[in-house]
């Protein structure tokens, strides 16, 4: 190769660098965004079986036919915890003694939440309000409030209940997809589509629109837990040959920016797990897990992970794909252990956590 024909490829490549580094500015996409996956639990990939006592604590999933199934990882014990059908999702109190659940299929047939009782295995519907499973339900960290939101109507209501007197009240009209980080209640509001944080706007279309420089649709609702919120913006494509994607901008429960993930794809739902370390998205049959310290992204190849958990360490992510719960080292992203079982929906709590 001549030194002419070296010189032009090497211009040729550090063109091509500035140019993605351009294009990436300009529509306002992170480093992070941009990178490969970091681990691809495959569909039919083989695996140790997860043995005894590797981790602590308690796994929990709804399996094939919506019952929620405990195992204790010490001895690898399974036990229902609920018949079977109506308990595809649920949401472990944070004192480990409650759970609540409904089917999980927003805009499905109307279905009240449940109300499980860990210590006396009573199955309750205190809200008595159908059509509840439009978003996820929101614990109060001291377990004492659970707030659903009832899109029964043609506008949502927040309700919320008191645990320990089983009192039902409403507590914001023309609101849904409730959470809390810290003490503080978000969720959004159904006409304006504002995300509200302990009573005050922290973002709305116009100041997500100047943060991402796009026009951008308040679309899929907001996820709050730990001291994180997580507020998703799908972009509006500015012409027909341009793909709307979703960005999820995260705030810490004093209303301050600190972080973003642009997805790269438009988003059914997002949520966060363990305290709000980790952030997800889901589109059918597919959840995409991202580890907000490090940018790393968890993603199945086939796009068949259905459901995700965080170790109570942070250490390690349950993915669960049609076949396998596969077992996830974070740091690493070696795939360790499996455990054989079809899993629509996952939790784990630390020992101890519950009845």
């Amino acid at each position: 190769m001549s030194e002419r024909t070296k010189t032009i490829a090497v211009a040729a490549v550090v063109l091509l660098v500035v140019l993605v580094a351009g294009l990436d500015w300009l529509t306002g996409r992170s480093p992070e965004a941009a990178q490969s996956p970091t681990s691809r639990p495959l569909q039919g990939s083989v695996l140790p079986l997860l043995p005894k006592g590797v981790f602590q604590g308690t796994l929990w999933y709804a399996d094939a036919g919506c019952r929620i199934i405990r195992v204790d990882l010490a001895t690898l014990r399974r036990t229902a915890v609920t018949p079977g059908g109506g308990h595809c999702r649920f949401w472990i109190s944070p004192d480990g003694t409650k759970i609540a659940m409904h089917v999980g299929s927003p805009f499905t047939k109307p279905s009240d939440l449940e109300l499980l009782d860990l210590g006396t295995g009573t199955i309750t519907r205190p809200f008595h309000r159908p059509d509840l499973g439009v978003s996820a339900p929101a614990w109060s960290p001291d377990s004492r409030t659970l707030v659903a939101c009832d899109a029964n109507h043609v506008s949502s209501v927040l309700l919320s209940l008191d645990v320990p007197t089983g009192t039902v009240r409403t507590l914001r009209r023309s609101a849904c997809y409730p959470g809390y980080a810290g003490t503080r209640l978000a969720y959004q509001s159904t006409l304006g589509g504002s995300v509200i944080l302990g009573g005050k706007k922290l973002a709305d279309a116009g100041t997500l629109g100047r943060l991402l420089h796009a026009g951008v649709d308040q679309i899929p609702g907001p996820a709050a837990l730990g001291d994180t919120v997580a507020v998703p913006a799908t972009t509006v494509p500015s012409s027909p040959t341009v793909a709307p994607h979703t960005v999820i901008l995260f705030y810490d429960s004093a209303g301050r920016l600190h972080g973003r993930w642009d997805t790269g794809i438009a988003a059914d739902t997002v949520g966060l797990l363990d305290a709000g370390r980790f952030a997800y998205y889901t589109r059918p049959n597919q959840t995409v897990v991202y580890q907000r310290k490090t940018g790393d992204v968890f993603i199945d190849a086939e796009g068949s992970i259905l459901a995700a958990a965080a170790s109570p360490d942070g250490r390690t992510l349950a993915l669960s794909n049609p076949e396998a719960i596969i077992f996830t080292d974070v740091a690493s992203s070696r795939q360790r252990f499996e455990l054989p079982v079809v899993a629509r929906w996952l939790a784990w709590t630390p020992p101890g956590s519950t009845s």
